[in-house]
């Protein structure tokens, strides 16, 4: 993760961390600038995360797919490299 320069959240960010009053309790925030400012300090991109917010559910379903399809591709390709590879037994060493 890169480390924003932004030192404000944007709106969809605000809404996340300032939840209603009839929210679950274990869930609220009390302050949260604090929570946003610790969460950059600890190097999260809030822009990148409030950017992603404002899209649309469907196109972030479609960008999720996308790299879940990447993920299941590079792991039947190591499972098929690895298939391929010759075991070595203690005493071959």
């Amino acid at each position: 993760m890169r480390a924003t320069r932004s030192t404000s959240a944007g709106p969809s960010l605000r809404k996340v961390f300032c939840l209603p009053a009839n929210a679950r309790e274990d869930v609220r925030v009390e302050n949260p600038e604090k929570a946003l400012e610790e969460a950059r300090q600890a190097g999260i991109d809030l822009d990148l995360l409030d950017s992603n917010l404002a899209l649309p559910v469907k196109e972030r379903w479609r960008q999720h797919d996308g790299a879940l399809a990447f993920i299941l591709k590079l792991e039947e390709a190591k499972r098929k490299h690895d298939a391929g590879l010759q075991s070595v037994t203690r005493e071959a060493r």
